[in-house]
């Protein structure tokens, strides 16, 4: 087993920490008319995601996504668990897109002159362009050395590795052993 081979279950691993924000996303489609309300659903959403997953990782290597899992973030050296300071500087890219968003967002709300509105037709499609952007090149770089480190890992000096797996004998396999 190769603990290394963390691609598959850190996509999954995300898939599930994304589920657990779903609600602000269902609840931002219902008050995407009110721009206030939705700015501030947004970036309440950045700042519960950033504690979520900076904290999570420096405190116990893992969101529930990867918990799921069975991955865990750690030190490059897998001898103890990466620093809040390291957890952010993973985090720190995603974080910054996300505030680009919301900057996006704001122009848009402002009613700025339309030369500088139509940068961006809206700031879905800049969420959407970065996510997948961001998304493609971690994908990439995982791939193209052996520890599969993303970008973000590189930058936290973090590696992501597979959890042992704890097997459990039934009581016939224990009997069996003890009798021997």
């Amino acid at each position: 087993m190769n603990k290394y081979n963390t691609v598959g279950r850190r996509i999954w691993a995300g898939l599930i920490d994304g589920l657990l924000f779903l609600p602000f996303s269902l609840l931002g489609s219902f008050i995407a008319d009110d721009r206030l309300r939705f700015f501030l659903l947004e970036f309440l959403f950045l700042v519960l995601w950033s504690i979520y997953t900076i904290t999570l990782h420096s405190v116990y290597g893992q969101t529930l996504g990867k918990n799921v899992l069975g991955i865990k973030v750690c030190d490059v050296t897998e001898g103890r668990l990466i620093s809040m300071k390291k957890s952010a500087i993973r985090e720190s890219i995603w974080i910054t897109g996300q505030l680009f968003i919301l900057v996006v967002f704001t122009i848009k709300m402002s009613g700025m002159p339309q030369a500088n509105a139509k940068l961006f037709e809206s700031h879905e499609n800049v969420a959407a362009a970065f996510t997948i952007f961001w998304s493609v090149t971690q994908l990439i770089s995982m791939l193209m050395n052996a520890k599969k480190r993303s970008i973000e890992d590189r930058m936290g000096n973090s590696v992501v590795i597979k959890l042992p797996q704890v097997t459990t004998a039934t009581p016939t396999e224990i009997t069996k052993s003890t009798v021997k």
